[in-house]
């Protein structure tokens, strides 16, 4: 036997008349006052047995055939058999068909929400029996029997989340388990568009819109609303984690650059980070919000605040390393102090800006931004992989090696610089 226990005795009226909905809790997950009497209707479609014991109150909710125009339906009826003498029977309105395309799992979810909304707790019977409510406190017990209903006791954790998130966002709550599913306040309400498996689950703790079967009214929302939470979150680890997620998975596919919200800062230095270090699995579109946010900082930059890059050490080395690869770099390089080491080079208007000061890299991890930033102005129409290709790293890389060599052998020992 289930058990959906909480404090206080129930106003039977509240729990048995569509359109009731009064909570003991500001923030309730049920708002509709209809969740309850689909519940009743599931449990007993699916042959259990329900009743409910608050104070000194005892109810039953039983099944009453009946044929309406020439159709029979199962008509609900609440019996109560209470001490000494309160003995009643009375049709509460709907039949079992009510609810017909709930499962069992969202009634076990209903009542769980409903016990939880009333501080209340949730438990299977074993040989000890029911549990003793605190000293002094009048409680409200659902107690429901049926084996299959025992069975989604057991699964309860595939439509209720347990345990602690990894990161807590504005917005959302991410747990480290792979998954389809999405929760509000920890209770399934929809699943991914497409049912794309997601690196990562999800527990929406913003305002979001439900519907009386408590699922999201808009699904596609979904990575609206997880997508706005990442681009302003402040956790850079967690930013990073989600923005390479695997290519085939949900989180790959969200939408940054969609935003009107200005992305934080911990989401643009782990964005550069990554690009930094050559990883290939990077959201394209968090790419596309550094860059973007790199370009609104240079425009409209006049020419009294730009310094001519070409008389830099490192540059010269750099340019150097194209040259032997067979690019050589014609468009105007300057410094913009505009620009920090996580918005890196960047190409706009004809001229590759340079951050001042510059990116700790090596001379042809240089030399290959230098070479991506050309490739930009030289090829618009290029997509950032086609400008990325690993035959153009490998001959940037190649000349850099040769050119190495070559200023060993004249050094006539180890290259020092």
């Amino acid at each position: 036997m289930i058990v959906f226990e909480n404090p206080g005795e129930i106003d039977i009226d509240a729990l048995t008349t569509f359109g009731v909905s009064v909570k003991g809790t500001d923030h309730p997950i049920g708002k509709f006052g209809t969740g309850f009497k689909y519940a009743i209707a599931v449990l007993l479609r699916e042959g259990c047995a329900v009743k409910i014991e608050s104070g000194s109150r005892v109810y039953y909710f039983e099944l009453y055939k009946r044929e309406i125009r020439g159709k029979d339906f199962s008509i609900v009826y609440l019996r109560e058999d209470s001490y000494p003498n309160d003995k009643s029977v009375c049709s509460l309105g709907f039949t079992t068909e009510l609810g017909k395309n709930w499962k069992l799992w969202m009634a076990y979810r209903e009542l769980y929400c409903n016990a939880k909304d009333e501080d209340g707790w949730v438990y299977s019977t074993g040989p000890e029996g029911l549990h003793n409510m605190p000293d002094g406190m009048m409680g409200t017990r659902v107690l429901v029997h049926g084996d299959a209903f025992e069975e989604v006791h057991k699964l309860q954790h595939e439509f209720i989340l347990t345990g602690e998130p990894f990161a807590r966002l504005e917005g959302a709550n991410v747990y480290r388990r792979e998954g389809k599913s999405v929760f509000y306040r920890g209770i399934k309400v929809g699943e991914h568009d497409g049912g794309k498996i997601g690196q990562f689950t999800y527990d929406l703790t913003g305002d979001v819109r439900l519907t009386e079967d408590r699922t999201l009214a808009h699904s596609w929302m979904i990575p609206v609303y997880l997508s706005k939470a990442i681009l302003t979150a402040d956790d850079t680890n967690t930013i990073g984690e989600i923005l390479t997620a695997r290519h085939d998975s949900y989180e790959h596919r969200f939408r940054y650059a969609d935003h009107v919200e200005a992305p934080s800062d911990a989401f643009l230095g782990a964005v550069s980070k990554l690009v930094a270090g050559k990883v290939e699995q990077i959201n394209d579109s968090a790419v596309t919000v550094m860059k973007r946010e790199a370009r609104k900082k240079i425009a409209g930059l006049g020419a009294d605040i730009l310094v001519d890059g070409r008389g830099d050490s490192r540059l010269i080395r750099a340019l150097r390393i194209c040259r032997k690869a067979g690019f050589a770099i014609d468009a105007e390089i300057v410094v913009a102090s505009q620009l920090e080491e996580n918005d890196g080079i960047i190409a706009e208007d004809g001229r590759i800006y340079i951050p001042s000061p510059l990116p700790d890299m090596t001379d042809a991890d240089y030399a290959e931004r230098l070479v991506e930033a050309w490739e930009q102005i030289d090829h618009p129409d290029w997509n950032d992989k086609q400008r990325a290709d690993h035959y153009l790293t490998r001959l940037i890389r190649r000349g850099a090696e040769e050119i190495k060599d070559f200023e060993t052998k004249l050094a006539g020992g180890p290259n020092e610089r």
